[in-house]
């Protein structure tokens, strides 16, 4: 695997990054702190994206090189998603909602399609969709107790992963209806209580995801937490996992194809070759102190943000 290194060419202002999308080889898109930069040329150099006044993104995706939405708040602090068809040149704001306290996730399986989750309360979950580009979004009915959604992933306009602390809401017909698929949670044979958290996912298909979180282990009162790799090759039916002893408490997933993923987590960038079964621990950039977001625009390239001094770029390539 290639060494990090940090990208130096992006502006001063990107500070306290949150997310990355990179629609092709050459374009990324990059969130900071009310502030999106982007890069055309594979991050030789990054230059600031103008978006709405006082817009603060958490989230973002691009289906394709001209068109991305984001999600995040406005300068009221109301839930808003924005977008772009014309390559970033101009933003504008598609929909905002004071009712939803936040997005916490947003996927867009084609330029016309996209799913954005977030959170009325701390018991309360929302999904809305738009099929048209953006032009109308409409509310989706989750299962019922189905709350606090922290991330999404859908492989087709039919098929989306929505992430629920234990749990996972899935739709294999574009939202018309949604079902709950609990991860594995309990009491084993010793006494000890178990759950299992995925938090983030990448799909490659309609059929094969993996995600990344923590196995957490109760027994008189101690509590253990493991890194976490689930996977899934029949479209979420069944999933199998795989625990290690580390304590990297995976955060983010990208994997550019069915053996290569790249997890983030406390202690930097894992790698797996072989499809999660074993991951190595890579070598990060001096100063890199955490990492909120990766995406990798090709098997070979990925980009990480995050932060060191400030605002921190890195990459692979």
């Amino acid at each position: 695997m290639k060494s990090w290194s940090v990208d130096v060419s992006y502006p001063t202002s990107f500070i306290i990054p949150s997310g990355i999308s990179c629609p092709s080889t050459l374009v990324c898109y990059a969130l900071g702190y009310r502030s999106l930069i982007a890069t055309s040329n594979a991050g030789v150099a990054w230059f600031n994206v103008t978006i709405p006044l006082g817009n603060n993104f958490s989230g973002i995706a691009c289906p394709s090189v001209t068109t991305c939405f984001a999600v995040g708040s406005d300068s009221n602090g109301a839930a808003v998603i924005s977008a772009t068809t014309d390559g970033g040149t101009t933003w504008s704001n598609q929909f905002t909602a004071s009712a939803i306290v936040s997005f916490f996730g947003i996927a867009c399986p084609s330029v016309t399609t996209c799913f954005a989750v977030g959170n009325i309360s701390s018991i309360t979950a929302e999904i809305i969709v738009t099929t048209n580009g953006g032009t109308t979004w409409s509310n989706q009915i989750p299962p019922s107790g189905a709350s606090f959604f922290n991330g999404i992933a859908c492989p087709s306009a039919s098929n989306c992963y929505v992430l629920s602390g234990s749990s996972l809401i899935v739709t294999s017909n574009g939202g018309t209806t949604w079902s709950s698929q609990n991860l594995p949670s309990g009491t084993t044979n010793t006494g000890a209580t178990y759950t299992t958290i995925i938090n983030s996912i990448a799909c490659l298909s309609v059929l094969t995801c993996y995600g990344v979180g923590v196995y957490v282990n109760t027994y008189n009162a101690i509590t253990v937490q493991e890194d976490l790799v689930a996977s899934t090759t029949d479209g979420g039916t069944t999933w199998s996992y795989q625990t290690s002893s580390g304590t990297n408490n995976f955060a983010e997933i990208a994997c550019p194809s069915v053996n290569i993923c790249y997890a983030l987590g406390n202690y930097g960038v894992d790698v797996s070759s072989n499809g999660g079964t074993t991951w190595s621990n890579q070598t990060l950039p001096l100063g890199t102190t955490k990492l909120n977001g990766i995406a990798c625009s090709s098997v070979s390239t990925c980009y990480a943000v995050g932060q060191g001094s400030g605002g921190l770029i890195i990459s692979n390539s």
